[in-house]
């Protein structure tokens, strides 16, 4: 959205047990457009943790999208 900017991390796994860190960061805040982040991992399984927004613990992640290379 354009209010505040989300906070999440991008984990991934071969065996869906272990999974590492593939992304952590943040969406800008300035769009209610879909935000690209480059992600380059080989996964079977992808988590996604969200750690809340700029303003409160309150996450509003409504799409996601995963492009196969």
């Amino acid at each position: 959205g354009t209010l505040r900017s989300t906070k999440f991390e991008i984990l991934v796994s071969e065996d869906g047990i272990n999974y590492r860190e593939a992304f952590a960061g943040q969406s800008s805040g300035t769009t209610d457009d879909l935000e690209g982040f480059n992600v380059n991992a080989k996964a079977r399984f992808i988590k996604l943790m969200c750690h809340g927004n700029t303003l409160n613990k309150w996450n509003s992640i409504i799409e996601i999208v995963t492009l196969k290379k």
